[in-house]
């Protein structure tokens, strides 16, 4: 209610930069619109574009090579960038943009392997959390899991119960994971704070409460055990 007085308020040069800020970084911006808004040169509308999944190949390609890094941190992130663009910023010298691409879930395996690597501890420890975070799905495939669709027993409520995390870290986890469109687990063991085992362990006692075959308390005790085993 309080949008209109104030953009009532501004001057035309603001009001005119304002709404170029929200076009840039809306994601139901037809392209041409976002090749234009490209030419404005500002920083703010460089740093939406770059997140805006909306914005064409060419656009993003062109703000990896922006002089900003923040706006190309933004690129690497962006699951519309092609493959062929995350290559080249994969060579980025600047440390921010590398922890970036280290972060993207969606990144190429091979990509991560090479940060992994890296001179930077920061990049190299977080492309090895990408990558355990990966090998997550690859050890759930491998045992034939399947997990029941429901709203009982979901995970982020049985890792708090059992005391491995609490709450606010599962806020935190659940944010990145819809933002980067994963599982909560992967997102979990991504950033570093429960592996792989555990959240296996986790995702079968749900199946088990959900199936009926184990009572939610039983669950908790178990995956609580698990943990401390480990």
């Amino acid at each position: 209610m309080l949008a209109v007085p104030i953009l009532q308020g501004m001057d035309a040069p603001v009001m005119k930069l304002h709404t170029t800020h929200l076009q840039a970084g809306n994601p139901l911006s037809a392209a041409d619109n976002l090749r234009k808004l490209l030419e404005t040169g500002d920083l703010e509308t460089r740093l939406r574009l770059a997140e805006n999944e909306a914005s064409p190949p060419d656009v993003l390609r062109t703000l990896s090579n922006d002089k900003d890094p923040e706006v190309r941190a933004g690129i690497a992130n962006n699951p519309s960038t092609t493959h062929n663009t995350l290559k080249c910023l994969a060579t980025d010298t600047h440390d921010d943009v590398r922890f970036s691409m280290a972060s993207n879930p969606h990144l190429p395996l091979a990509i991560l392997q090479g940060f992994s690597e890296d001179h930077n501890p920061y990049v190299s420890d977080r492309a090895h959390k990408t990558i355990d975070g990966l090998a997550l799905e690859l050890d759930l495939e491998e045992q034939g899991f399947v997990s029941l669709p429901g709203t009982h027993a979901r995970l982020g409520d049985l890792l708090v119960a059992s005391g491995i995390v609490d709450s606010k870290e599962i806020e935190f986890a659940v944010i990145f994971a819809k933002n980067a469109k994963i599982p909560l687990g992967r997102a979990l063991v991504q950033a570093g704070r429960i592996n792989r085992s555990t959240i296996v362990h986790a995702l079968k006692q749900q199946t088990l409460v959900r199936l009926g075959q184990v009572s939610l308390e039983m669950a908790i005790e178990n995956i609580s055990e698990y943990a401390r085993r480990q």
